[in-house]
């Protein structure tokens, strides 16, 4: 489960970071915030934490979930991957300074 969640946080923590001003991928972070609303574009690309909920979904049922009985691991996996980014992300603007 471990590695489960690391790698939905190292995606997320990873696409945040690509989307901020001035890096590879701003424009998608640009567009999400331009013509989404707040609610939709923090899980997408604006806030590390809120991403572990539609990425650490799709993450975890394409290559990991296999039946309806892993439903409460998933549950498990995003909140705890949502803890890990927000760390992660805690951990990369204190480094970036």
């Amino acid at each position: 489960m471990i590695e489960i969640i690391l790698t939905i946080s190292l995606f997320c923590v990873g696409l945040r970071s690509i989307t901020d001003p001035g890096k590879v991928l701003d424009f998608i972070r640009y567009y999400v915030k331009e013509k989404l609303p707040i609610y939709i574009g923090k899980p997408i690309c604006l806030c590390a934490p809120c991403m572990s909920s539609v990425w650490g979904t799709a993450i975890y049922w394409i290559f990991y979930g296999t039946s309806l009985q892993d439903i409460p691991e998933w549950i498990l996996v995003t909140i705890a991957a949502s803890y890990v980014n927000w760390f992660l992300w805690e951990l990369l603007i204190k480094i970036s300074k």
